[in-house]
């Protein structure tokens, strides 16, 4: 990594931090998981036909929808989705453990974030999803 960019992450970073300081409210993480704790609490049983709805809606899923369903902006880089994807994932592995009767509504929100996961890391290099999150000197 360029000391350039170092400092441009750094820059970032304080930049992030002094916007949440001046205009504290809800980081998009943070509305990711509200959101899917609301999902998962209020989530109802589908019926058949619901749920080949669901399915064709998880198979249209756009790129813009995948980012709402993770919580991540439109600059997120690869790093920041695939953290984004193992909280939530983890987050619903406890949801399941907790709730074992609302399995279906775990396995429907699972398949919501993979889409939105493989959706959003389908465009990134190969080499940027092995080597990326490393920081070598």
């Amino acid at each position: 990594m360029s000391e350039f960019d170092r400092a441009v992450r750094l820059g970032r970073a304080y930049g992030n931090k002094m916007r949440d300081t001046m205009f504290p409210g809800e980081s998009p993480e943070s509305r990711a998981v509200k959101e899917l704790n609301e999902a998962l609490e209020s989530g109802v049983q589908l019926k058949k036909t619901e749920v080949a709805e669901f399915k064709q809606y998880v198979e249209a899923m756009t790129t813009e929808e995948a980012r709402i369903v993770l919580g991540v902006s439109n600059e997120a880089q690869y790093s920041q989705v695939k953290a984004q994807h193992e909280l939530l994932t983890k987050h619903l592995d406890n949801f399941e453990k907790t709730y074992p009767d609302k399995k279906a509504i775990a396995v429907r929100e699972r398949d919501r974030v993979k889409k939105a996961f493989a959706l959003l890391s389908s465009a990134v290099d190969s080499t940027e999803k092995r080597f990326g999150s490393l920081e070598i000197d």
